[in-house]
């Protein structure tokens, strides 16, 4: 059976910062998602054939690099999408349910289980940067989103009278920024709202959060 290629691999949290993105189940169309996952395994299926006749570029690393880029263009290609999508849920628009998301991030970090640098919840899809939090070398990403999206659901169905239903698509996206690009991804989580021109100033939006640690720099 092929491998769907939303189903990533995810790795644990490191102290490295990671960009994780997922979304409201629904919000894509089906043909939509088709699309953009059709043309992401030709794209895979290309690089395996690239590897299996130049298998230099395994040991060189270039093989990794492009397997990285073509994931991370998978993902903007979600993103993209999301943004312009017309239908579908967009629940995260109340500002009461995007207020639970950013205070279900901030009680994991306040109980030390995660470390959050922004999060930015849009209509229907959410952007945090986070790392493991200091004291612990790795946390395990599966069992931290579980609880988040647990948690979320069940509050915010029960907010918009839906007790019951998938309020969360189960797949998500979670991507260990490079070295040097820690600002670019910041401010790529932070100006969501600018891009898709629903404010002027990411901080007019009411479903960001940002760290104070870096108001400095951001603000």
């Amino acid at each position: 059976m092929k491998k769907s290629p939303a189903k990533l691999p995810h790795q644990p949290l490191d102290h490295r910062p990671v960009h994780v993105t997922y979304r409201l189940a629904g919000s894509l169309p089906k043909a939509a998602l088709k699309t953009i996952s059709a043309r992401h395994e030709a794209c895979k299926a290309e690089l395996e054939i690239k590897a299996k006749t130049h298998p230099g570029i395994l040991q060189s690393g270039v093989y990794a690099s492009e397997l990285f880029s073509l994931n991370a263009r998978y993902e903007l290609d979600i993103d993209e999408a999301l943004h312009t999508i017309a239908s579908g849920p967009f629940y995260l628009q109340d500002s009461d349910l995007a207020h639970e998301i950013i205070d279900s991030w901030l009680f994991l970090q306040k109980e030390s289980a995660v470390y959050v640098y922004a999060v930015c919840v849009m209509g229907n899809h959410v952007h945090a940067l986070i790392r493991a939090p200091d004291g612990l070398d790795t946390v395990d990403i599966g069992a931290l989103m579980n609880r988040h999206k647990a948690h979320t659901a069940r509050v915010c169905n029960k907010l918009i009278g839906k007790t019951g239903t998938q309020f969360w698509e189960h797949f998500y996206f979670d991507r260990t920024v490079h070295r040097g690009k820690f600002e670019r991804v910041m401010w790529y989580v932070l100006n969501n709202p600018v891009k898709s021109r629903l404010v002027e100033d990411w901080q007019d939006w009411a479903g960001t959060y940002l760290n104070p640690d870096f108001e400095a720099l951001f603000c």
